[in-house]
C-alpha cells in the first residue's frame, strides 16, 4: 500500500496588517519579486526566517530533482510549500520562452503549470505565459521603466521601516499606486497587486499608527484584490490581503464599505487608556499533556495524522518544524526509525526523537542569549493501519519517507497581579503569545484559510482562551505585551469601555467560538464559550467571527468541523453597557457550485460546504462526518424536482487508474465526489438544484434552498 502523506501545506503568517516584504531578488533586472506577509513580531527583533535567497535555491534543486522522475505530487507540494519562489521561477521561464526559450524551460514552466493547478486549483501560471508570448516592444519598455520606479520605491520604503517617517509613508503610498495602477493598466496584474499592498502598507495601521488613512488603505487593498482575481492569483498573501479588505469594508471603510454588512452606522469606539504602569511577571515553562487542558485548536484530540507534519526523507535527511521562527532546530533521521534533533545547526543531533508509535513529549531549548527558552512538543509517528476518513492508510515510516506528526505542549507559566496565568505557543512559532498563523492546511476550500492562535488560562479555569492582545484577569483590564519571546509577561492595567457578548449557537455545542474585534481592537479575540456559555464581557466595538469548531466523539471515532465566516456573515456591534447576541448554527444547509453541459448536469462535489443558513458562517474540514447529500433538479419555475441521487465518497484512496495514475487525493475525502444527471431540457429552459441529506452525523439533516 502506498503512503501518501495528508500533511498539511505551508502558508504564510496572518499579521493584522498587510506588511509586504520582497525579496532581494526584486531589485535585479526583470521586475519585483514576490511578496509575503510577515507577522509583525519580526519587526520586534525577533532573528529572521532564511533569506529568500536560500528558499529559491532550496525551492529550484527541490523541484529539478521530482522533475528528473516526473514526481507530479511532489511538484505540487513544493509549488504551494515554496509558493513565492515557485511564482518567480515561472516569470523567470515565461520571459526566457518568449526570448526563444529551450526545451528544458518549456518543460519545467510545464511542470510548474501544472503543480499550481493541482495545488491552487487555478490558472495563474497560464495566465503569465500568455502575457509574456504576447507582450510586444513597446510595453516591454515601459515595464521597464515601472520596474525602475517601482526599485526605487522599494529601496525607499525598507530604509523607512525602522524610522517610520510619516511623510515618506504619504509620499509612498501615492507612488506605488500609480505604479500599480501603470502595471494594472499595461495588464500586468501581479505587478501591480505587489504595487497596490505596498501603498496599502504605507496607509495602515502597521506603518502609521493613529495616523493611519484607513479608507485609502481599503481602496488599495481593493485594488490589490481584483489584480489577484484577474490572474487568478490566490497564493496565501493574497488571501491575506483580502481578508484585511474585507475587514476594512466591514469597518465602513474605503469606497466598497457600502457593501459590507453588519457594522454600518456604529457608534463610535473608544480608544483605551493607560491606567497605571506595567506590572512584569517572570515566566517559568512547563510542558503540558495533550489533554491537559481545553484549548481552541482543531488539532487536540487523538487524530495525530492530521497534526503538523515534519516530512523527513531517507537516512540522512533533516527537516525543520514549519512554523517554529527563531531557530536552527532541525529533526535528523539518523536511522530507519531513528530521529534526534539537532538544536544548533551543526548537523549533529542532541535529543533523540521517540519514535516507538505512541504519542510522547519531545522537549528541547530554542532562541538564542537572553533571548533563550524552552519549548516542547507532542510528538507521534504514522502506522499501516491508520483510518482516514473512514479509509484505511499505511503512513508506516519507509526507506523513503518519514511523518513526524507534532502538537505544542509548550506553555509558560507565571502570577499576574496575584492570579496564576499560563500561555500556551498553539500556533507553535516559539513565541508565547504572538498573532495568529494562517495556513492552507489540506480539506479548506479555495482560497480559504485556517487561524492557527496562541491561548492563555486564567487563574483556575480549565478552557483557555485565545490569546488577544486585551483581557480580564481578576476583574482588571490588561494590554498583554509578552517580552522575550514569553519569558517575561508584562501587563499595563487599561480603562475601556465594556459590553457584552452572548452566543446563541443552534445544533451540536461548539467546542469555542472565536470572535477578533475590529478598528483599535483588531488584536482583541474572544471566545464566546470560555464562560461555558454564559455572556463574555468585551471591550465596547465592532466584532466579527474569525473561527470556531465543533467536535464530538473520542479518540479515532473524533467527528469535527471548522467553523470560518462567509462572504455573508455580518459584524456585531457591542455598545458599552449592553449585551449583543450572536445568533449561528441551525437550521443548516449547502453552499455548492452546478454546471450544465452538453444535456449533462454536474454538482461538484469539492464545493459542497455546509453553512449556517442564520448568518451564512461555513463550516470547513469535516472529519467522520463528510456529508452525502442527495442531488435533485427541476425546471427553473416548477415545484417538482426529479428523483434525488446521492453523491459519492471517496472509498479507496489507493485506487488507480489504467495508467497506473492515483485517482484520489487525501484532501478529496473531505468532501463528496461529483455527480453528473442526464437533463432532458427544451432549449431556453433552466435548472434549479437542490441538495439535502436527513440525518448528518454532526449536523443533523442539512437542506439547501433550490439554486439555478
Amino acid at each position: 500500500m502506498k503512503n501518501h502523506s495528508p500533511a498539511f501545506v505551508a502558508g504564510l503568517s496572518l499579521a493584522t496588517l498587510a506588511v509586504a516584504a520582497v525579496s532581494s531578488a526584486s531589485l535585479a533586472p526583470g521586475g519585483p519579486a514576490g511578496l509575503s506577509l510577515q507577522p509583525e513580531r519580526r519587526a520586534e527583533g525577533q532573528t529572521p526566517p532564511p533569506a529568500p535567497q536560500d528558499r529559491d535555491a532550496e525551492f529550484r534543486l527541490k523541484f529539478r530533482q521530482a522533475l528528473e522522475i516526473n514526481a507530479k505530487e511532489e511538484i505540487a507540494k513544493l509549488v504551494r510549500v515554496y509558493a513565492e519562489q515557485a511564482t518567480e521561477l515561472s516569470l523567470e521561464l515565461c520571459r526566457l520562452i518568449s526570448a526563444g526559450g529551450t526545451d528544458r524551460a518549456e518543460k519545467e514552466l510545464a511542470a510548474l503549470r501544472e503543480g499550481w493547478r493541482t495545488s491552487f486549483k487555478s490558472g495563474f501560471i497560464e495566465h503569465l505565459y500568455n502575457y509574456y508570448s504576447l507582450l510586444d516592444p513597446r510595453t516591454a519598455r515601459e515595464l521597464e521603466r515601472l520596474d525602475r520606479e517601482y526599485q526605487a520605491g522599494f529601496k525607499k520604503w525598507t530604509g523607512n521601516q525602522a524610522a517610520k517617517d510619516q511623510g515618506v509613508y504619504e509620499l509612498l503610498a501615492g507612488q506605488f499606486e500609480t505604479i500599480g495602477r501603470g502595471y494594472a493598466e499595461m495588464g500586468n496584474h501581479l505587478y501591480a497587486a505587489r504595487s497596490f499592498v505596498l501603498a496599502g502598507n504605507c496607509l495602515d495601521t502597521e506603518a502609521r499608527g493613529p495616523a493611519a488613512d484607513l479608507n485609502r488603505a481599503a481602496d488599495v487593498f481593493g485594488l490589490c484584490v481584483q489584480s489577484c482575481e484577474a490572474v487568478e492569483f490566490n497564493a496565501v498573501w493574497a488571501i491575506t490581503v483580502k481578508q484585511r479588505f474585507e475587514q476594512l469594508t466591514r469597518e465602513g471603510k474605503g469606497a466598497a464599505a457600502g457593501k459590507a454588512s453588519g457594522a454600518e452606522g456604529a457608534p463610535p469606539t473608544a480608544e483605551p487608556v493607560k491606567a497605571a504602569e506595567p506590572i512584569r511577571a517572570a515566566m517559568h515553562f512547563e510542558a503540558v499533556a495533550l489533554d491537559a487542558f481545553s484549548r481552541p485548536s482543531y488539532f487536540l484530540d487523538d487524530i495525530a495524522i492530521l497534526w503538523p507534519v515534519v516530512a523527513l526523507r531517507e537516512k540522512g535527511s533533516a527537516a525543520g518544524f514549519q512554523a517554529l521562527e527563531g531557530s536552527r532546530a532541525k529533526v535528523l533521521r539518523t536511522g530507519a526509525a531513528a530521529l534526534s534533533v539537532d538544536v544548533d545547526g551543526d548537523g549533529k543531533g542532541e535529543h533523540p526523537v521517540p519514535t516507538a508509535g505512541n504519542k510522547a513529549v519531545l522537549q528541547f531549548e530554542i532562541g538564542e542569549a537572553d533571548a533563550k527558552r524552552t519549548w516542547a512538543v507532542v510528538t507521534e509517528v504514522g502506522g499501516d493501519k491508520e483510518m482516514y476518513q473512514g479509509v484505511q492508510v499505511n503512513y508506516q515510516a519507509n526507506d523513503q519517507q518519514f511523518q513526524l506528526y507534532v502538537m505544542n505542549a509548550a506553555s509558560m507559566v507565571g502570577t499576574l497581579n496575584g492570579v496564576p496565568v499560563r500561555v500556551f505557543d498553539d500556533n507553535m512559532d516559539g513565541l508565547y503569545g504572538s498573532p495568529a498563523k494562517t495556513w492552507q492546511y489540506v480539506g479548506l476550500s479555495e482560497g480559504t484559510v485556517q487561524p492557527d492562535i496562541d491561548s492563555i488560562l486564567v487563574g483556575a479555569e480549565k478552557h483557555a482562551r485565545p490569546w488577544s492582545q486585551y483581557g480580564e484577569v481578576g476583574g482588571t483590564w490588561y494590554e498583554f505585551q509578552p517580552q522575550k519571546g514569553g519569558l517575561e509577561f508584562q501587563a499595563v492595567p487599561t480603562t475601556l469601555p465594556t459590553g457584552k457578548l452572548k452566543l446563541e449557537y443552534k445544533g451540536e455545542s461548539p467546542e469555542y467560538v472565536i470572535l477578533q474585534g475590529e478598528g483599535p481592537y483588531d488584536k482583541m479575540f474572544v471566545d464566546l464559550l470560555q464562560n461555558g456559555g454564559a455572556e463574555v464581557s468585551v471591550p465596547a466595538g465592532s466584532y466579527h467571527l474569525y473561527f470556531g469548531l465543533l467536535r464530538k466523539g473520542k479518540k479515532q471515532q473524533t467527528m469535527k468541523a471548522l467553523m470560518l465566516p462567509g462572504k455573508r456573515t455580518p459584524s456585531w456591534v457591542v455598545e458599552a453597557g449592553k449585551t449583543a447576541v450572536v445568533q449561528l448554527g441551525g437550521p443548516f444547509g449547502f453552499d455548492f457550485s452546478s454546471e450544465v453541459k452538453d444535456g449533462q448536469l454536474t454538482v461538484k462535489g469539492p464545493s459542497v460546504t455546509v453553512v449556517g443558513l442564520q448568518n451564512h458562517e461555513r463550516y470547513e474540514r469535516l472529519w467522520n462526518c463528510v456529508p452525502r447529500p442527495e442531488a435533485s433538479w427541476r425546471k427553473a419555475g416548477s415545484k417538482k424536482g426529479s428523483k434525488a441521487e446521492r453523491l459519492g465518497i471517496v472509498e479507496d484512496l489507493n485506487a488507480e487508474d489504467e495508467s497506473g495514475k492515483r485517482l484520489h487525493e487525501a484532501a478529496d475525502t473531505f468532501y463528496p465526489m461529483s455527480l453528473s444527471l442526464e437533463l432532458k431540457l427544451k432549449e431556453g429552459e433552466s435548472v434549479e438544484v437542490q441538495l439535502s441529506e436527513k440525518k448528518n452525523k454532526l449536523f443533523g439533516a442539512i437542506e439547501s434552498a433550490w439554486l439555478k
